[in-house]
């Protein structure tokens, strides 16, 4: 914007980054990183300086060596001059002599592939020989012993009323690696997809209590080749089974099914509201279940527009930009969401100064006075979609009556009510995710490898691999910020249903729930019991409402 003199010309660039989040979104996605890299094993020695017969090295020698190595901060390249049975004695780059203990080494089983490790280590000649260059790093008071990981992530921290990102990682390290993973690395999102789908159907007058059959898909279109047989992760089917459910807990083939419901195209234009490019999105059934590559950025950027009512704010990274005199060149004015004041945007009011010339009448009707926005993003999505979306994402992360969601982790490591989130995972685990919210903050976890056909090993998956990123992440950004649950919008009401059939209850015992409806979409029929005492089915909670048996459910 300012030419190539803004380099030269003394500017003074604000970013929206705060330093708390940026340095707990890069602590966070490091031991995510790490973590991942200790689970897979130790790929060996960077290089063997000297060997057993030969000549120690002296300390100049090995000091001349190390200054020639680069650092990745937080690791540090050295030299083991001694190994006994349970440490090694190390020269560090630093000119500092160290001590690796056991605690330290014993982790590093030998990496043979993604998918299998070596023997533990029983002591650290096993996996250490004096003249061996290798890397350590710290983690408070002990030295671990290390390696440059292969595999990389990205974290990216959003404000979701209005866009502004508060922590961007993308990537291991600047150094080894100048690609920014965050808005260049188009992925597979996996599961992470499905909130957008599901959404997409609560727009067309689903309900969280509509049945979609959990069960095996095995229908075979000649006219396109090999049958496509979509699976659930595990490989267990429940039969008839609500949207809330069906999210919460990942159902695959619920998803397919949900799609062909609703229709590919109607999807598709679902997925554009949330801010996807159209021209993006690759146009076959396997979208239901994320086959599509979107960055970090364009999902945390989806996943705002649930975390703040259905508005769709754009990221951005620069708030003011001052010249050498102290005059202002640049300052953002970005759209952002007004969800306590959707009234406004359906008298067509776009601004604060709008709101200001509004009568007294519409001013009482706004919660918030006089909180508005100057420039209102759009509202793509109905506030009590976004609701429904959101509490059913708390779900996945806090199980109900049994059953334990897909983000669980978040659950017992953040033990707040106020999250909402799910995980993802692409076929062969070639990539992780994790995004979720609360009210005022949204972010997305990433973790694989560059290359693409490299998968990231058996039992990794986007709850084990990514969500600790954000947890860590989380856990530092949330800390002293109160609980906020999402507030249930207007029209949205609340009704006891039959938890098999969707259908209105009587009933106060396990068989029964209380639901969110969007008004007027709520059954208006009660389920009735059989003579053996199982359910009959009345209604499958859909606007229609009409007598359905459970071959007629999706």
């Amino acid at each position: 914007q300012f030419g190539e003199d803004a380099y030269t010309m003394g500017l003074h660039v604000y970013t929206t980054v705060t330093a708390k989040r940026q340095r707990a979104a890069r602590q966070a996605l490091l031991d995510g990183v790490f973590d991942y890299d200790t689970r897979h094993g130790y790929r060996g020695t960077t290089a063997q300086l000297w060997k057993a017969g030969e000549a120690d090295w002296d300390y100049d020698q090995i000091m001349a060596h190390l200054a020639k190595q680069p650092t990745y901060q937080p690791l540090m390249a050295a030299v083991v001059t001694q190994v006994g049975d349970k440490s090694a004695t190390l020269v560090l780059k630093n000119g500092k002599q160290a001590e690796l203990g056991w605690n330290g080494i014993k982790w590093a089983r030998a990496f043979i592939t993604d998918d299998r490790q070596g023997f533990a280590p029983r002591s650290a000649h096993d996996m250490l020989k004096v003249g061996a260059q290798i890397w350590v790093r710290e983690k408070g008071e002990e030295l671990l012993l290390s390696q440059i990981p292969e595999v990389n992530a990205a974290l990216v921290a959003m404000d979701p009323q209005d866009g502004a990102i508060e922590g961007l990682v993308g990537g291991f390290s600047f150094e080894l690696s100048k690609f920014n993973r965050v808005d260049q690395a188009r992925r597979q999102i996996g599961s992470n997809i499905k909130p957008f789908l599901y959404a997409t159907a609560l727009e067309q007058g689903y309900t969280l209590a509509s049945l979609i059959n959990d069960a095996p898909i095995n229908q075979w279109d000649p006219s396109k080749g090999p049958m496509w047989q979509p699976k659930n992760s595990p490989a267990i089917y429940e039969g008839p089974t609500s949207l809330r459910l069906g999210l919460a807990k990942s159902k695959n083939v619920m998803s397919v099914r949900l799609m062909r419901a609703i229709g590919l195209d109607t999807y598709i234009d679902g997925l554009t509201r949330f801010g996807f490019a159209r021209d993006t999105i690759s146009r076959n059934e396997s979208l239901a279940l994320g086959a599509a590559e979107f960055t970090p950025l364009e999902v945390v950027r989806g996943y705002s527009v649930m975390a703040n009512g259905g508005f769709q704010v754009t990221p951005y990274f620069i708030t003011d930009v001052i010249d050498s005199l102290g005059q202002p060149l640049f300052q953002a004015n970005p759209a952002a969401a007004c969800r306590d004041c959707g009234v406004l945007a359906a008298a067509g009011l776009d601004s604060a100064d709008a709101y200001a010339n509004t009568s007294g009448d519409w001013k009482a009707q706004c919660p918030i006075d006089p909180v508005v926005p100057n420039n209102l993003a759009p509202q793509t999505v109905s506030a009590q979609s976004t609701f429904l979306i959101t509490d059913t994402l708390t779900s996945a992360i806090w199980g109900g009556n049994g059953w334990r969601g897909t983000g669980w982790r978040a659950a017992r490591d953040l033990k707040r009510h106020d999250i909402s989130g799910k995980t993802g995972t692409t076929n062969e685990s070639r990539d992780a995710w994790f995004s979720g919210y609360t009210p005022n903050l949204v972010a997305t976890s990433w973790i694989g490898f560059d290359n693409h056909q490299r998968g990231l090993g058996r039992g990794e998956f986007g709850g084990g691999a990514a969500q600790p990123i954000w947890i860590d992440f989380m856990k530092t950004a949330l800390k002293q910020v109160p609980e906020r649950k999402m507030p249930v919008p207007e029209g949205i009401i609340r009704v006891r249903i039959d938890r098999e059939t969707g259908l209105l209850t009587n009933r106060t015992d396990d068989s029964s729930k209380e639901e969110f409806f969007k008004e007027g979409t709520e059954p208006t029929r009660y389920a009735t019991h059989s003579s053996d005492g199982n359910q009959v089915y009345g209604g499958d909670g859909s606007p229609t409402d009409g007598p359905v048996s459970t071959d007629d459910i999706f």
